[in-house]
């Protein structure tokens, strides 16, 4: 390696280890190696309450999206039939 290759290498080590991005990931390991085991339960009924949030979940954005999806079909149909009737053709206004 040339000497100009392995100074910049040296010198731009100390900047890409304090991005946040690299941050985020060391503290991610270091949490990981350090973690104990919970031993926790999650019962039947714990479990039907994750599904069941998920499926209410999945209903409200289908009718919000319903919903929303009506008044923008509708604002573009009104402005497109706006513009429909204020062009005339030009053979009905020369007789």
């Amino acid at each position: 390696m040339h000497r100009s290759v392995s100074r910049r290498l040296f010198v731009s080590a100390p900047r890409l280890l304090s991005s946040p991005g690299c941050r985020l990931v060391g503290i991610t390991a270091v949490g990981l190696m350090l973690s104990v085991p919970a031993y926790g339960y999650i019962d039947p009924g714990t479990g039907s309450l994750i599904i069941q949030s998920i499926i209410g979940a999945i209903a409200a954005i289908g009718v919000t999206m319903k919903i929303y999806w009506h008044k923008i079909k509708l604002f573009f149909l009104r402005r497109s039939k706006a513009a429909d009737t204020s062009k005339k053709p030009a053979d009905e206004n020369n007789p």
